[in-house]
């Protein structure tokens, strides 16, 4: 299901999958704006004037979450779907969706340990995964250039 060549879901999946690359840059750059900080990192925090939760930082938050489960889903049906399951983790797509993936469970994980204040240290796990994705991105486009 996630080849884009095999059959039209292959290929919606393939597009899907493209929007949510795109979206979580996306999201990625939002977060490092000052303004929009909290909208990541404080999803639940009430508004001081209303006492209410602000629907605009939920909704940002939860597509994140969605995001990341859609990613989570599309790994697993890799896994599921791989014919060697032994060398699916030594292929460097699935460990650069594994890495892409943790760090909002590692996120979650302390989000439920602390009661709602997951450390500011996670962002810059966050950033230094995706520059690693990057490097091995650009790693891989030189070496199909080149051979």
């Amino acid at each position: 299901i996630t080849d884009p060549s095999y059959n039209k879901a292959g290929m919606v999946w393939g597009f899907m999958d493209l929007a949510c690359i795109i979206m979580t840059i996306s999201l990625l750059v939002i977060e490092t704006i000052p303004a929009f900080h909290d909208h990541f990192k404080k999803p639940f925090a009430k508004d001081e004037i209303t006492g209410q939760i602000q629907p605009y930082k939920m909704a940002t938050y939860m597509l994140d979450v969605v995001i990341n489960l859609f990613f989570t889903v599309d790994l697993i049906i890799k896994f599921l779907s791989s014919k060697n399951r032994k060398r699916f983790f030594l292929n460097t797509v699935n460990v650069m969706d594994i890495l892409a993936v943790s760090p909002f469970y590692l996120e979650l994980l302390v989000f439920i340990a602390t009661g709602g204040e997951p450390s500011p240290h996670f962002f810059a796990l966050k950033v230094i995964i995706l520059y690693v994705i990057i490097v091995i991105i650009v790693i891989i486009v030189i070496i199909v250039i080149i051979v």
